[in-house]
């Protein structure tokens, strides 16, 4: 668990360029985190955001389109039965056996109180679309040790960084095979970037949610410990990001209230009893944001 005011740990030591890049723009605006009652509870009581395993999230090709498009870039490049295509082909071998191991995501939005990310994350009725102020979200999310990024949908954003990427495995993959450097800090260097690089890659169709995420490595400084929560059809891994850290300066101070600027109450049948209750819960611990009531009319009971 990543606790209030740890000391923060470069989470992605020695990244390629191009994938360090993909985590350097800031917020360009509010952003809004879309959850059910449950995770909301969870947000106000323990002051963290869940973010889930990037396998088990509810694009069925997360991780594999850009995992796959790197791979077939990289074959494009490599002449068979060279050391270079040697080395690449096993590096690719092993990150594919692994997966993500490690890797969960936690998703914002650009877009409030959206229909289609309701119906998707809000649990059907009487959820939550969660906004925070960007500047203050952003000091805690890299004071945690975790990234963040925009998810990049369109195949001409897609492209130019899988092919920079590209670029600089196989200059590092030439410099071990030169002997220049070794094959374990090619590795390491190689999967960390090619996951980060996957984890901001998504299928088009989804390019409406405009999505950012946050990125966290739990095999990675500091130290993340997975919990399980139930699913639809599977047990689903996630890990507690602290967003309530304490001033290094003053690490005996009230904690931090969290950075909301305002919550949409989702579609419900008991609008003003719901807006009562979301109210009182952000009195009760200690939390404060406008709460306003969901304008979609959207009816699923």
């Amino acid at each position: 668990m990543t606790e209030p005011g740890s000391p923060r740990a470069d989470p992605f030591p020695g990244l390629f360029p191009s994938a360090l890049a993909l985590t350097s723009d800031p917020f360009p605006g509010p952003v809004y985190h879309y959850t059910d009652q449950r995770g909301f509870l969870g947000i106000l009581a323990d002051k963290t955001i869940w973010a889930t395993d990037l396998r088990y999230l509810n694009d069925t090709r997360e991780y594999s389109l850009g995992f796959d498009r790197i791979l077939h870039e990289l074959r494009s490049r490599w002449t068979e039965g060279s050391p270079l295509a040697g080395l690449l082909s096993d590096t690719f071998q092993q990150l594919r056996a692994e997966a993500v191991v490690g890797l969960s995501v936690a998703s914002f939005s650009l877009i409030e109180d959206d229909l289609s990310q309701w119906r998707a994350y809000g649990g059907g009725s009487g959820g939550f679309c969660v906004g925070f102020e960007p500047g203050e979200l952003e000091i805690r999310i890299r004071r945690t040790g975790s990234t963040f990024g925009a998810v990049r949908y369109l195949d001409s954003e897609q492209g130019p960084i899988v092919r920079r990427l590209c670029d600089e495995i196989i200059s590092d993959a030439e410099s071990v095979v030169a002997g220049i450097a070794s094959v374990r800090s090619f590795e390491t260097r190689c999967s960390l970037s090619v996951q980060l690089t996957c984890a901001l890659l998504k299928d088009e169709k989804f390019a409406a949610e405009r999505e950012w995420r946050m990125i966290v490595w739990s095999s990675l400084p500091p130290a993340v410990v997975a919990k399980m929560r139930a699913g639809r059809s599977t047990l689903v891994p996630y890990v507690e990001v602290h967003l309530d850290f304490r001033s290094s300066q003053a690490p005996d101070a009230t904690p931090l209230r969290l950075p909301f600027a305002k919550i949409w109450v989702g579609p419900t049948p008991h609008q003003n009893l719901a807006l009562r209750a979301t109210l009182l819960a952000l009195q009760q611990t200690g939390e404060g944001a406008e709460v306003l009531p969901s304008a979609v009319s959207f009816r699923n009971w």
